[in-house]
């Protein structure tokens, strides 16, 4: 495993305010939303091949919970969100989950009926149509009370500029809390859809399968409190404590590889930082964390995405991490938060025997008594936390850009103060493919609420589409959706801007692979 050290620089810093003077007013795209009605497994909102958004959610209608798609062709301006979705059943549906290709869009949930659950897929081959038409699977689980989760994720024909000759298959996932099963099934031509089956169980295994396909290849992460799992060498104990696992499978599902921990076996294993403690005598000791304290409970969605350069398959993936002091100097007690979350970015290449590469996907870290960073502005205060009065994690979520190397980290701060209030939205960004993540904007509650979002509370949940968008100028944005849990019924999408413009980026790579060519052609 290479280490992220190499990889930590100096951050850039967007203000607020400057950056909510390029985002666009939030957009409401649907006002039925029940409590769950985002983020329950899988993505919500994603952008089209042909760069239009689809999102699916689950809201309250005729004493039910009921399955909503809503589109937009505009970049978000307008959204056309369709009656609930008639899934053939008078159950109620849980756990949305969205994904798209060239084929069509497809749509994992649950379906609950007298208590029992099954996991389904929805399908439509035109989900932009004025009469969209959806055509919904049988039960590809048995009908089990803990069927829960629902993640799907399909494979593309094409990528960016860049043909791309695998199958259209499609991964769908779900687990059994009761027995520790993940379920997954994989259709081999985005039409048609298999059952399900177990490609792991285990008693330690506390969350849904998030999958990714590319062709025949599907990747998978859960989460687990296994102590095999686990570091062994952690100081104190690792009971209850969640840590991210995965498996995968080269022949569509048919076999899967034995589980192995993201990040290791050792504390050494995982992602490194820099740290920062003011204490109350007002001395500053500078130090450093792992990442190696457990996972905060979120598990995102994976991907498989395409470099630019050689067109090689990176399997990327998103985990929540809390920290574990590394310097005795630090007082691990206001460290060592279960609350306070690093974001770490795993990438390795799809070819077997690769190796991970993992990079945190924050800043260096401060630690004062007041819970407030008054030293350097390049630090996240510790004294923010990540994870809401539930436990929630801090919602990592990664997102790329096609055909360049910038990627990005979207997640969710709360105030250490007053947990109610205080809300951020915060993403950071790569450049160079996600080897360092150094530019860093944040909506604070003035900037969310100059785009017509107000004050959030603690049960604020975002969901962040994979694709990132740029306009014709050359800006990034990432899609966002927020929904304020407790507060209002309404779900708003929102578009913010990374403050990164990807033309010279682009420009350089061209010359790059021009320079690249010119000498493989040169005489020898």
């Amino acid at each position: 495993m290479k280490t992220a050290a190499q990889y930590l620089t100096c951050a850039t810093i967007a203000l607020a305010s400057c950056a909510a003077s390029a985002a666009e007013p939030a957009r409401s795209i649907g006002n039925v939303a029940d409590p769950d009605s985002i983020g329950g497994g899988g993505r919500n909102i994603m952008r089209t091949a042909e760069g239009a958004l689809v999102s699916s959610f689950t809201g309250s209608s005729q004493g039910k919970t009921q399955l909503y798609f809503s589109s937009s062709n505009d970049g978000g301006k307008t959204w056309y969100t369709v009656k609930p979705i008639d899934v053939g059943r008078s159950s109620d549906v849980l756990y949305p989950s969205i994904d798209s290709n060239f084929v069509g869009a497809y749509l994992g949930y649950v379906d609950e009926s007298d208590g029992r659950r099954t996991g389904r897929v929805l399908y439509s081959r035109n989900p932009l149509a004025k009469d969209k038409q959806f055509v919904a699977s049988e039960a590809l689980t048995p009908a089990l009370a803990g069927i829960e989760g629902s993640f799907i994720a399909a494979s593309r024909t094409g990528w960016g500029n860049k043909p791309n000759r695998v199958p259209n298959t499609v991964a769908y996932g779900w687990s059994d809390r009761a027995k520790g099963d993940l379920y997954v099934g994989v259709s081999p031509d985005g039409v048609s859809f298999p059952k399900a089956a177990v490609a792991y169980s285990s008693p330690h295994v506390k969350s849904a399968p998030a999958v990714t396909v590319h062709g025949d290849y599907v990747f998978l992460t859960f989460l687990t409190d296994d102590p095999a799992l686990s570091p062994g060498d952690l100081n104190g104990s690792v009971k209850g404590k969640l840590y991210p696992a995965w498996i995968e499978s080269r022949d569509q599902g048919r076999s899967w590889s034995k589980p192995v921990p993201m990040f290791g076996r050792s504390v050494k294993d995982f992602p490194k930082l820099s740290a920062a403690q003011a204490r109350a005598d007002g001395l500053t000791v500078k130090g450093s964390v792992y990442a190696a304290g457990g996972s905060g409970g979120w598990l995102t969605q994976n991907l498989v995405w395409m470099t630019t350069t050689g067109g090689e398959e990176i399997i990327f993936s998103m985990n929540s991490m809390s920290p574990v002091a590394a310097t005795e100097a630090l007082e691990s007690a206001s460290i060592e938060d279960p609350q306070n979350l690093i974001g770490v970015v795993s990438f390795r290449k799809m070819k077997p025997g690769s190796e991970w590469t993992h990079v945190p996907a924050n800043l260096d870290l401060f630690s004062s008594p007041e819970g407030r960073n008054q030293l350097d502005r390049r630090l996240s205060p510790f004294g923010i936390r990540l994870a809401d009065a539930s436990g929630r994690g801090g919602q990592h979520q990664y997102s790329a850009l096609v055909d360049t190397p910038i990627r990005a980290t979207t997640y969710v701060e709360r105030g250490s103060d007053d947990p109610a209030s205080d809300i951020s939205i915060v993403v950071v960004s790569s450049v160079d493919t996600g080897k360092s993540f150094d530019h860093f904007v944040k909506f604070d509650e003035p900037a969310l609420r100059s785009l017509g979002l107000p004050d959030l509370g603690d049960e604020v949940r975002i969901d962040v589409s994979q694709c990132l968008f740029e306009d014709r100028d050359g800006q990034v944005y990432v899609d966002v959706l927020v929904h304020d849990v407790g507060r209002s019924n309404d779900i708003r999408y929102l578009k913010l801007p990374l403050g990164v413009n990807a033309q010279p980026l682009r420009a350089k790579e061209q010359r790059a692979l021009a320079a690249a060519a010119t000498a493989a052609a040169a005489p020898r």
